[in-house]
């Protein structure tokens, strides 16, 4: 009998960590198990939102917003271009919520866990710290 989970912090093991490799394509658990997606080639600003989805100390992101599955901020935050809001993390891992051979969790429970995950990393971002 599967373990229930209850919240994403039974699905995902903190802190989450960078490629192994030195990419900044994807974002991990510390149990290796994909969170994100991430949506920017800069290593710079990988690095930085690294540092605040694990509470450590970096300049936050004024906008950050939830953009229907995934994680969007305003570009000027970063680059000084424009006020176009780009997509910065893209929420993964349904499969690992979902699949038999891991989580098993119904669809309802994964989407449950997902927006929780997404809503703790918005706080994240704008630099909140857990209560």
């Amino acid at each position: 009998m599967k373990k229930e989970i209850k919240t994403f912090k039974e699905a995902w093991t903190l802190p989450f960590k960078k490629d192994p490799e030195g990419f900044c394509c994807y974002i991990w658990d510390s149990k290796n198990h994909m969170c994100f997606n991430f949506g920017v080639e800069d290593l710079e600003v990988y690095d930085r939102v690294v540092k605040l989805l694990n509470g450590e100390d970096a300049k936050p992101f004024e906008k950050v917003h939830n953009g229907n599955g995934h994680i969007i901020v305003v570009k000027n935050d970063f680059d000084g271009q424009d006020d176009a809001y780009i997509p910065l993390l893209y929420v993964r891992g349904w499969g690992y919520l979902t699949g038999g051979g891991v989580l098993g969790l119904d669809p309802e429970t994964a989407t449950r866990m997902q927006n929780e995950l997404v809503e703790y990393c918005i706080k994240r971002l704008k630099g909140e710290k857990d209560e």
